[in-house]
C-alpha cells in the first residue's frame, strides 16, 4: 500500500473498529487500496456511490453522486484523516492512503459467514494424516505396502491446501477484488 504521510503511532483496536464499522469507509479503503496515487474526491465519490448503489458510474444520478460526495467530505474522510488512515487534502480535494491504512487490513481478513474455517480444515487434515500414520505403524494392508506413496499423497494434499488457502486469502483482501465486502 502506498504511504503518503507518516505517523509513528499505530491505531488502537477501538479506533480500527470505529473506522471499519461503516460500509462507506470500507468502500473508501477498498478503492484507495487499488490505487498507487491519490484520487480526486469527485472520482472517489463516484466509485463509492457505484459500489453502494450497485450500478455503473455512468448510471448514477446527480443526487446519488452528491449524497456520497457530501457524506465523504463532511464526515468520513475527516475521520479517516484524523486517524491517519487516509491523507485528505480538503483544499485540493484529493484523497490517498496514509501510513495507518495497513493497520486496517489485519482486521479485514476475518472469516465471513459463508467461508470455510481453515483451522478446522487443517485440523481435519492432521487427523487424516494421523490415522494414516497409525495404519502404517500397525502394518495395515494395503497402506503398509506403500508407505512412500501415503507420505507423498499427504504431503501433496497439505501443500495443495496451503496454496489454495493462500490464494483464497489474497482474493479476500480489500483492494484486490471487485467487491470490498
Amino acid at each position: 500500500m502506498p504511504s503518503i504521510r507518516s505517523s509513528s503511532e499505530t491505531l488502537s483496536r477501538e479506533t480500527v473498529f470505529e473506522m471499519l464499522k461503516n460500509t462507506r469507509r470500507r468502500y473508501v479503503f477498498h478503492i484507495l487500496s487499488q490505487r498507487a496515487e491519490p484520487v480526486t474526491l469527485a472520482t472517489l465519490s463516484e466509485e463509492v456511490a457505484a459500489l453502494e448503489y450497485d450500478t455503473a458510474v455512468e448510471d448514477l444520478t446527480g443526487d446519488q453522486r452528491q449524497r456520497i460526495y457530501v457524506s465523504l467530505r463532511q464526515t468520513h474522510l475527516p475521520r479517516l484523516d484524523d486517524a491517519n488512515v487516509v491523507d485528505f487534502d480538503s483544499e485540493a480535494n484529493t484523497v490517498g492512503l496514509a501510513e495507518n491504512a495497513s493497520d486496517l487490513q489485519v482486521y479485514l481478513e476475518a472469516v465471513p459467514d459463508d467461508d470455510i474455517l481453515w483451522a478446522q480444515f487443517y485440523l481435519g487434515l492432521a487427523g487424516i494424516g494421523a490415522g494414516l500414520l497409525l495404519f502404517l505403524w500397525l502394518d495395515v494392508p494395503p497402506l503398509s505396502t506403500y508407505p512412500a506413496l501415503v507420505g507423498t499423497v499427504m504431503l501433496s494434499v497439505l501443500g495443495g491446501s496451503a496454496l489454495v488457502h493462500h490464494r483464497h486469502l489474497q482474493r479476500r483482501r480489500l483492494g484486490t477484488g471487485e467487491s470490498p465486502i
